[in-house]
């Protein structure tokens, strides 16, 4: 990993928190893959609800692997919010996020909302499997 993309990478994120999220991607993303860590600290270290959801939204739109523990993970959160938005990157990111999500749907009980929602991101993935194969 390269020290000063690294470095650049934070200080536009910084810079985001404060003016706005439009703008990041395409900054951030001449920045990959150090940028991606990045995000991950900062979604890490971020207390607020709203800007966990935008850190994660910014996370997936690179359309990444390495996204997918950090929003594997995020699937625990809380926030109905920040699991939601884990939950479209991982639909987003498609087969390579299957296992994570059988995972999650595995530890919610049977009749929860959560199981419901992992049920149907899983089957718009394999879905799409099929789609692509034919």
């Amino acid at each position: 990993m390269n020290l000063e993309r690294t470095q650049k990478a934070a200080a536009l994120l910084s810079e985001g928190r404060t003016r706005g999220w439009d703008q990041l991607h395409c900054a951030l993303s001449a920045l990959l893959p150090e940028a991606i860590g990045v995000i991950v600290r900062a979604y890490h270290e971020e207390s607020d609800t709203r800007q966990r959801e935008s850190l994660l939204h910014l996370l997936w739109e690179f359309r990444d692997p390495a996204a997918i523990p950090t929003l594997a993970e995020a699937l625990k959160d809380p926030s109905d919010r920040v699991w939601k938005e884990a939950l479209d990157g991982l639909v987003t990111l498609g087969t390579p996020s299957l296992s994570y999500l059988e995972d999650a749907r595995n530890a919610q009980p049977q009749s929860s909302v959560t199981r419901q929602w992992l049920d149907e991101a899983i089957k718009q993935i394999q879905g799409n499997q099929i789609e692509t194969s034919e």
